[in-house]
């Protein structure tokens, strides 16, 4: 089996399903790492003053390398930890380290991530068998699902090494073909919302991967995956292959009020004229 190495940013986006869980990845799921990767840091901004924002939220990657005035690349945007991941020299991290935006610049490493000394509610959903820790599903603040199905192999001296990690755009694909999304709206409180996605697979080689889905300021944002499933060796026809998906939405709890959604970038919107809650 091959393995994988990933670096500290993506680690940080693995745990980052949440502003708490960030910081809790970072305080105690992260040890010092023997090798460090040349040309790749982490840059934290200061913490916003009074009633500013993030300094990240709302750019782009290319307003954010003009607001530094670095020619350094850009690779991802961490809002919930207000940082990003750049590619550039050494120098240039002195020359940024001094800059009046930037808390502190790290030169990013090869990471094993240790066992929590106390587990915590917290943590992204995860499943340990016999050694092996699984986690299903790995947000970044660009895309839902960035990566999926990581698995860590306990070691003798108590961490977890990377096994394998499924990256979307290499080993997972965005469904492209979504033809039509309806909204179905239960009457009753709590009211359930679904989505009933119908789209085409672009071959007979593909079937429904993850589907996966988060809420950020009255949007959900849902993608979904095609995997191959295909067996070795077996050939399949070129022609598209359509599916139809129930796809129920997180509603519950939500204050009324209309809310978007955006599936694979298919966009539309749906009201709840109630607090989505029990009725007392």
């Amino acid at each position: 089996m091959s393995h994988k190495i990933i670096p500290a940013a993506m680690i940080i986006a693995l745990l980052a399903a949440s502003s708490t869980v960030s910081i809790y990845a970072a305080e105690t799921c992260q040890t010092p790492a023997s090798k460090f990767i040349e040309g790749s840091y982490i840059i934290a901004f200061k913490d916003p003053l009074g009633t500013e924002q993030p300094l990240v939220k709302g750019k782009s990657k290319e307003e954010l390398a003009e607001l530094l005035g670095t020619n350094g690349k850009i690779s991802a945007i961490f809002q919930t930890i207000n940082a990003i991941h750049i590619f550039m020299d050494a120098k240039e991290a002195e020359r940024l380290s001094h800059h009046s935006l930037v808390l502190y610049i790290e030169q990013d490493m090869i990471m094993t991530i240790p066992i929590p000394a106390q587990p915590s509610p917290s943590l992204p959903p995860c499943y340990k068998e016999e050694g092996l820790l699984n986690i299903p599903r790995i947000d970044t603040a660009d895309q839902v699902g960035k990566y999926q199905d990581a698995r860590f192999q306990l070691t003798e001296q108590g961490t977890w090494e990377l096994l394998d990690v499924k990256v979307t755009g290499d080993d997972v694909t965005l469904i492209q073909q979504i033809d039509s999304v309806d909204v179905f709206i239960t009457k009753d409180l709590p009211q359930q919302v679904f989505l009933m996605v119908n789209g085409q697979f672009i071959n007979a080689c593909k079937g429904m991967g993850q589907i996966n889905q988060r809420l950020e300021d009255r949007l959900f944002e849902v993608v979904i995956n095609s995997l191959d499933i295909n067996q070795q060796g077996e050939t399949c026809t070129a022609a598209a292959s359509p599916f139809e998906q129930l796809i129920p939405l997180s509603v519950y709890g939500l204050q009324s009020g209309v809310y978007t959604y955006n599936v694979n970038g298919t966009s539309g919107s749906f009201e709840l004229l109630k607090d989505n809650k029990l009725p007392l």
